[in-house]
């Protein structure tokens, strides 16, 4: 049987840790805090493996830093990186921790650091501790919240917004795991959409529509929520996207919510064998039934990584991208000390984070012309549950759920650290954000579809194989 528990803690970071990363922002540091940021771990076991499940209230960790919380939870807990997937809800409102933007403000940053992963690590002990034998369900539900973001203006050139007819992923994952008793343990939701609801301008630290979605989940069924961002490449809020209005981020998360609620709650009412057990009479005959808990999925847990190799575009050498940002950074520095407008400000701003990407993009590849990418793999029943350190779009999300020999298929990015967005091969045409700002060639995103796909149908063969030799 399988066995799991789960703990949570807040993480909220100092208001002297810098905020969002936006380029088009003006502040450095957030004047205060929304809704807290949670940390909310799953640990799974059966027996013969176990794992942990990190959801995290954070746009994303570089690989390094995903890397050193793994590495610490195996050096403190004894869990093997393999079997530890550190999740971000991809939230564009919360601490920004790539320090290289204000080399001067990296102590405070690591002091955060050190803190998040103290917690976390305190979170996977106490969910471990609590882990209780339970049963889990899955299911899919329908939800419009998100929009193809990948809007072509007149003269043909594409910017991030708010394409109405443009591709998507209407369908939302929900997975229930209850005690014996049926009591609810945790509830996952699985949804495709940038959290970019909340822009430059606002100056609050927040989880976004995410952590709308997780509270009223747990309002509304009950048990710890985590959500688990899906393939939102080319996904965000729509038109009230980018801006610094709560109402529409209460809005989003709650429509999320409610859809996931609904599906969850019909998962609780099928989770049921009913019986009937006598005859009441209180003037008409009432029948009365008795409702025994079913046994949802079993089977063998699986936890595992894969490194699949794709292709990547020529980069410049390191030394000059280095050059480029020092000088741009300079420039913002420059500016501020100056006390340049706010419209200065934001131009400076960008050009630093745009160079930065470009630079840690060389520093970490340039040469070479493939690179390895740690896909990790959880299964159980009929469950698959897919991550990757990538930003895939919706439709590569589809093709993996509609090929996987899985009933319920979950593919997930921003999870273990962040490469870049993996767009398929018919957006390169067309340029944007998402195409230009890509390591990734043309093909990468098919082709990591393809090796995703084999796994799984790899995995299933193995349980078929062990199905048909058990007595």
């Amino acid at each position: 049987m399988l066995n799991a528990g789960v703990a949570r803690v807040v993480i909220n970071p100092p208001l002297t840790v810098p905020h969002a990363g936006w380029g088009a922002q003006a502040h450095v540091f957030p004047d205060g805090i929304e809704s807290d940021l949670w940390a909310t771990v799953l640990y799974v076991a059966d027996g013969t493996i176990c794992g942990l499940l990190v959801d995290l209230d954070f746009s994303h960790f570089s690989i390094e830093q995903a890397n050193a919380m793994r590495s610490r939870l195996e050096r403190e807990l004894g869990f093997d990186p393999s079997v530890i997937r550190i999740s971000t809800t991809h939230t564009h409102a919360g601490p920004l921790i790539h320090f290289n933007y204000y080399r001067e403000l990296e102590p405070v940053i690591d002091d955060y650091l050190a803190f998040v992963q103290d917690s976390v690590v305190e979170a996977a002990r106490q969910a471990r501790e609590r882990a209780v034998p339970v049963r889990i369900a899955a299911e899919y539900g329908h939800c419009a919240a998100g929009y193809n973001r990948r809007q072509r203006l007149a003269d043909g050139k594409v910017v991030t917004g708010y394409s109405p007819d443009g591709d998507t992923d209407p369908v939302l994952g929900a997975v229930r795991i209850v005690d014996e008793a049926g009591k609810p343990l945790a509830q996952l939701v699985h949804y495709a959409c940038h959290p970019t609801t909340l822009g430059p301008d606002n100056r609050l630290v927040s989880p976004d529509y995410p952590g709308v979605t997780k509270r009223t989940v747990e309002q509304l069924v009950g048990g710890y929520c985590l959500f688990l961002q899906g393939a939102a490449g080319d996904i965000g809020p729509g038109p009230e996207g980018f801006l610094a209005d709560y109402e529409a981020v209460s809005r989003i998360g709650r429509t999320i919510a409610c859809e996931a609620a609904k599906t969850l709650m019909t998962l609780e009412a099928g989770q049921r064998d009913f019986h009937y057990e006598r005859v009441v009479e209180s003037g008409a005959s009432l029948a009365i039934w008795r409702g025994e808990p079913r046994m949802a999925q079993t089977g063998k847990l699986r936890f595992f990584t894969r490194t699949v190799m794709l292709p990547i575009k020529r980069l410049m050498a390191a030394a000059e991208g280095r050059q480029m940002f020092e000088g741009y950074q300079q420039k913002l520095y420059e500016q501020l000390r100056s006390g340049a407008s706010e419209e200065r400000i934001k131009e400076a701003t960008f050009m630093v984070k745009r160079s930065y990407k470009v630079w840690e993009q060389a520093e970490r590849y340039a040469g070479q012309t493939a690179i390895p990418v740690e896909t990790q793999f959880m299964t159980y029943g009929d469950i698959a549950f897919v991550s990757a350190p990538l930003e895939p779009f919706s439709s590569t999300g589809r093709w993996i759920r509609e090929q996987s020999p899985f009933r319920f298929t979950f593919l997930s990015g921003c999870s273990n650290g962040l490469i870049s967005y993996l767009p398929p091969q018919g957006e390169y045409a067309f340029g944007g954000y998402e195409v230009d700002t890509s390591i990734f060639t043309e093909g990468a995103a098919e082709q990591f579809a393809e090796s995703v796909v084999n796994v799984l149908r790899e995995v299933a063969a193995e349980r078929s194989e062990a199905d048909a030799a058990a007595p």
